[in-house]
């Protein structure tokens, strides 16, 4: 099984937790030491983040749980296995979002004809859920061009975190739909909930817009507004150029927000100058576009991250 390290220090805590894409963020230094890079403290939409972090020069093996996973299309299920599945699932949405509804939660059980939902729901050995993602595939008109986008959420609990699962799903899906349609038009779209998330997606991805070091082109801030105009995502008011309005927020403590709030970083500041109450409604719209050379070069910087910190599972 996988093996992550628990390092002896002093003083360490750390407070890991998700809800979303979550790509291992460990780095191997020359001597063989290992520390976390994790852009600040506290969680995001797809992290695996600590608190606080001081280095360790002697790690000690532990063991790490197996966890089942369960990857279908919601379209595959009875009403009846929908609806047990809904009610395993949505408990855990109260332990990591905010503003989370049946309402809202139920859009992803019944998606639209030209919607396809993929599930991937993490299990103990013993069965319960400890958390689940969703990646969606959808085909809508942008711009006057017919475009394919996807989307992905994921609500994950501690034990089940940090092995890059959902991501590797967006990449397995989108590289699939690549390969059947090799001349279309593909996005992923992301509206950011809480800056290490955006932080994680610019990491992981070689073209992507916004960006604090490049100025977006006319074409793709076009196209990113049209794509967030067609997920009914309302535009803040004042507007500001990558801020929406989603009526969910992730749950943190004032800790964690008050370190965003007093960033320096680039793409701290680029984040909060356009979604200034993240931890109320406020959302980072960003985008991928998904050309062939960005899949590769893409997922060649995921998968050297994941091979450098050996976490692949």
């Amino acid at each position: 099984g996988v093996k992550h390290h628990r390092f002896s220090a002093a003083c360490f805590w750390c407070d890991y937790r998700a809800t979303g894409w979550h790509p291992d963020d460990y780095d191997t230094l020359s001597d063989g030491r290992r520390r976390i890079d994790h852009g600040g403290p506290g969680f995001s939409v797809g992290s695996f983040q600590p608190q606080i972090f001081i280095l360790a020069s002697k790690p000690e093996r532990v063991a790490v749980m197996r966890i089942r996973k369960e990857t279908f299309n919601i379209d595959t299920l009875t009403p009846e296995h929908r609806e047990e599945l809904y009610n395993e699932l949505f408990p855990v949405t109260g332990e990591l979002f905010q503003g989370m509804t049946h309402e809202i939660f139920r859009t992803y059980f019944n998606p639209p004809e030209n919607t396809t939902a993929i599930f991937q729901v993490f299990r103990a050995p013993e069965g319960h859920v400890l958390g689940f993602s969703i990646a969606k595939r959808t085909t809508m008109t942008a711009l006057n061009r017919e475009v394919t986008v996807f989307r992905a959420v994921a609500m994950i609990k501690r034990e089940a975190r940090g092995a890059g699962s959902t991501l590797m799903l967006g990449f397995k899906l989108s590289l699939l739909w690549k390969l059947r349609h090799p001349f279309s038009e593909v996005y992923y779209f992301g509206s950011m909930l809480q800056p290490t998330s955006y932080y994680l997606m610019i990491k992981s991805a070689k073209e992507i817009w916004p960006r604090h070091d490049q100025e977006t082109p006319p074409d793709r801030f076009a196209m990113l507004q049209a794509i967030a105009d067609a997920n009914d995502l309302p535009p803040l008011d004042p507007p500001r150029p990558y801020g929406r309005s989603l009526p969910v927020s992730v749950i943190e403590n004032e800790e964690e927000r008050n370190y965003w709030l007093t960033s320096d970083r680039p793409d701290a500041r680029l984040f909060l100058e356009n979604s200034p109450e993240y931890f109320g409604d406020h959302v980072l719209i960003c985008f991928i576009p998904l050309t062939w050379s960005n899949l590769f070069r893409s997922f060649g910087m995921f998968a050297g991250d994941k091979f450098r910190c050996g976490s692949v599972r």
